[in-house]
């Protein structure tokens, strides 16, 4: 099985290229808000938490 990882960042380039570069080693999910993030750590209560820094 392989680890968790959510990536929170508020660009979609970012999260793509974060998704690609590391969809064989991990489950990676990806958000774009806050609000969703918090649903799918609730949901899937990911291993790793990744997040940008300067968000809106």
């Amino acid at each position: 099985m392989k680890p968790t990882v959510l990536y929170i960042d508020d660009k979609e380039a970012n999260l793509s290229t974060f998704r690609s570069a590391l969809r064989r080693d991990y489950t990676v999910l990806t958000s774009a808000n806050d609000k969703k993030a918090l649903k799918i750590i609730t949901d899937k209560d990911p291993d790793v938490l990744i997040t940008n820094q300067r968000m809106p």
